[in-house]
């Protein structure tokens, strides 16, 4: 991976700056990827990938950017990430593909900010069933921002899909924002994991395995990330300790290999962490 500042390759934009490109694009449905990443039970249930990829000249990132969301197809179906408001259109069209709207359950996203829940409104619109589920931070803080009230859970506390389960991790800060989490599949040990292990590039494979951040051509920049010795003890702990096979990321590729392979690529961001940070 690319060690320059975000100023440096982003021609001296900020990350935020660049990221913010996404608030004016509109993407077309026709370029979006989904794919099925691990399937459950029966019939179309799993977890699928749905990716929004933005080549360089329309985002200042090398190589461009992904947007995935993720939608658990269960009893009870899921969408983590929104994705940003103006991509709302083809994040719509591809749940279309694989379930009716009216069978979204739930929409979650990790923290406040527009590549997470940019079209919460607008999915709350189009689909009457859903409910909100975001962290107990915020859902306090955030609340009037929805259209409808959002449902606050706390650490460890766990939702059933049907054939698939869901739990929350509070991780305050981290990747960043007062309201962080993060979700745990625990039936296919699927870890959404947010902007965690952020990857550059548009044109990359839905599923590979997990490697080093240099071989993923992981962005690192030590302004998008919060840690400190609370951090240490607590999602450090929390993230190593889960039974995983897979990191959806919402930038970049799904990562899926071994609790160990991908514990070893966890450590190494925190190890970069420590360095940078501590």
């Amino acid at each position: 991976v690319s060690t320059q500042s975000t100023g440096d390759f982003c021609n001296d934009m900020s990350l935020a700056e660049a990221l913010a490109v996404a608030e004016t694009l509109v993407v077309d449905a026709s370029g979006v990827n989904v794919t099925r990443v691990v399937s459950v039970g029966e019939g179309n249930r799993g977890i699928y990938r749905i990716s929004l990829p933005v080549p360089a000249e329309a985002i200042p990132i090398p190589g461009g950017f992904t947007f995935n969301s993720y939608l658990l197809v269960d009893q009870h179906s899921l969408l983590w990430s929104t994705g940003p408001k103006p991509f709302f259109e083809a994040t719509k069209a591809a749940i279309e593909k694989l379930i009716p709207l009216d069978d979204l359950r739930y929409i979650s996203w990790s923290h406040h900010e527009n590549d997470e829940d940019g079209a919460a409104n607008l999915l709350l619109a189009a689909c009457p069933n859903a409910e909100l589920l975001i962290s107990q931070t915020g859902a306090l803080v955030n609340a009037a921002l929805y259209d409808r009230p959002p449902r606050g859970l706390a650490d460890a506390e766990e939702v059933s899909l049907g054939d698939m389960t869901v739990r929350w991790l509070e991780t305050k800060q981290f990747p960043h924002g007062w309201d962080a989490g993060l979700m745990f599949e625990t039936t296919t040990g699927s870890l959404l994991n947010s902007d965690l292990v952020t990857q550059m590039g548009s044109d990359l494979p839905a599923v590979k395995p997990p490697e080093s951040l240099d071989a993923l051509n992981t962005l690192k920049d030590p302004t998008s990330y919060s840690w400190s010795k609370v951090h240490e003890e607590s999602v450090a702990a929390k993230l190593l300790a889960l039974n995983k096979n897979r990191l959806c990321c919402m930038h970049g590729s799904t990562l899926e290999g071994t609790t160990e392979s991908i514990n070893a690529l966890l450590e190494e961001v925190f190890a970069w962490l420590r360095s940078e940070l501590m």
